[in-house]
């Protein structure tokens, strides 16, 4: 007789969370799966197992349970028909890989893993036993990648990568699988340069934010642009994540979340630039900008603080204009430089931070849609919620092409605000475990070897300015 139940764990982690477990009991022995979230314990349902409604990541968490119970068994099925005591195949071990990558809605490492079990298919790899690998196989197999398939050394180096880190998932099942006796990777490795990771300056951070006030691009741009914007104010939030939003994931002031990559919960708190883009995904009914829009005179709007924050930024706009005779866009951008805000400017615009911060709380209170998009519903799977994200994120990667050239600077992608955030904190002299936090890295390591490309390019533009310095020593008298 065997039973399947979802449950919390009865020790709290050093968060004070408990994380959620399947338990397995088969045979009158337990055994248990991790889900790989936590919440409170007054937010788990006794009755019910599952978490409760009222959490903000309910819907999420549950669903993630559900895919647990349907479909992370697929591979325990497999290993009673297919493997003997420790005699499990490469092929299985990569099946039972992917089934816990689906589990836990990781779509791109699903991809990756069964673009290479397909790999190891073709090479009958698929039918070795783990505790049988060698170095031969490795071999053959890096013979196979570079000489009939012309792979490059970076792919090569993430498919090896898989590679170790499924051996080291074999570990954790060792009624299924035995490890080979030699290390097939000792002293192996794969020579590779890391993409150069572009990032923009802060100069050109301004300029876009200036931008959105203005309204000067095209829809589309405009939309790109709020989008990148938003990511790199909330710590280099990722695209996927950033489409996820909803406006029920602000709470107490924070906006929560739960990074799809690796399921870490995470927390940024609302400030002036989260809510200076956010503003322009609320209702018409709550703001209206008067300078987009051309109407300086004064809109009715039932909500108070909507129509004090249109008040502040009609003045600030007819005092911006008075300020300087210079064209509005130029002045405005450069403002830090050449053209600092007078006090009276920067109290309004205090001002109309703070009732903006309380008008996006008030509304997230009673608002459970998509902040940004309206291309997902809750009918969605994890699959098809991927090849959405994944069209959309391209159609703004090429809008921000159109941008780049607008603002005469390098051709830049989403994944560049998160790019930015990392490699300007660290210019700004910012501790590594505080970056490493902010982008929910599980480790420094990871961090280091992230900023570590950035490093590299400082050192190469270094080398481009010593060059002529380094001239004058051949110049003849």
């Amino acid at each position: 007789m065997r039973s399947v139940k979802p449950i919390l764990w009865s020790r709290p982690t050093s968060d004070g969370q408990y994380q959620i477990k399947i338990r397995i009991t088969e045979d009158r022995k337990a055994r248990y799966i991790n889900v790989g979230i936590k919440v409170k314990k007054g937010d788990w349902n006794e009755n019910k197992d599952r978490v409760k409604t009222s959490h903000p990541n309910s819907e999420y968490f549950n669903n993630l349970i559900e895919t647990f119970l349907s479909r992370y068994f697929g591979g325990e099925q497999l290993i009673k028909k297919d493997s003997i005591q420790g005699n499990g195949t490469l092929g299985l071990l990569f099946e039972m890989r992917i089934k816990d990558f689906e589990s836990q809605s990781r779509m791109s490492a699903v991809r990756r893993y069964h673009t290479l079990l397909k790999h190891f298919k073709t090479l009958n790899f698929d039918k070795i036993q783990v505790k049988e690998l060698s170095i031969a196989h490795r071999q053959r197999l890096d013979t196979y990648f570079i000489s009939e398939l012309k792979i490059e050394p970076s792919t090569r180096h993430s498919y090896h990568k898989a590679i170790k880190t499924t051996l080291n998932y074999a570990k954790g099942l060792p009624n299924s699988f035995q490890l080979p006796k030699d290390d097939i990777y000792f002293n192996h490795k794969v020579q590779y340069k890391p993409k150069i990771k572009v990032s923009l300056k802060s100069i050109e951070i301004h300029k876009m934010f200036d931008s959105t006030n203005y309204g000067l691009q095209t829809e589309k741009q405009i939309f790109a642009i709020h989008l990148f914007l938003f990511s790199f104010s909330t710590m280099g939030m990722r695209f996927k994540d950033v489409l996820l939003l909803k406006w029920s994931n602000i709470e107490l002031g924070n906006l929560k979340y739960v990074m799809s990559k690796n399921q870490r919960e995470m927390k940024v708190k609302l400030n002036e630039h989260i809510v200076n883009i956010l503003k322009f995904f609320l209702p018409s009914q709550l703001y209206f900008n008067p300078y987009i829009n051309n109407k300086m005179e004064d809109q009715k709007f039932k909500n108070s603080l909507s129509t004090e924050i249109y008040k502040l930024e009609s003045e600030f706009y007819y005092l911006k204009a008075q300020q300087t005779s210079l064209d509005i866009m130029s002045s405005i951008t450069s403002r830090k430089d050449k053209h600092p805000e007078s006090p009276k400017l920067e109290k309004i615009i205090q001002k109309r931070d703070y009732l903006l911060i309380e008008l996006i709380k008030q509304y997230a209170k009673t608002n459970d849609g998509y902040i940004f998009t309206d291309k997902f519903d809750d009918n969605l799977n994890y699959q098809q919620i991927y090849n959405r994200a994944g069209s959309l994120n391209a159609i703004i990667n090429l809008e921000l092409k159109g941008v780049s050239k607008l603002f005469g600077i390098s051709k830049f992608s989403f994944h560049s605000a998160r790019h930015t955030f990392a490699y300007l904190s660290r210019k700004n002299n910012i501790d590594i475990y505080l970056i490493s936090k902010c982008l929910g890295h599980s480790s420094l390591s990871i961090t280091e070897q992230y900023l570590r490309t950035f490093e590299e390019e400082e050192v190469y533009v270094a080398n481009d300015r010593m060059v002529p310095f380094i001239s004058q020593f051949y110049k003849q008298e």
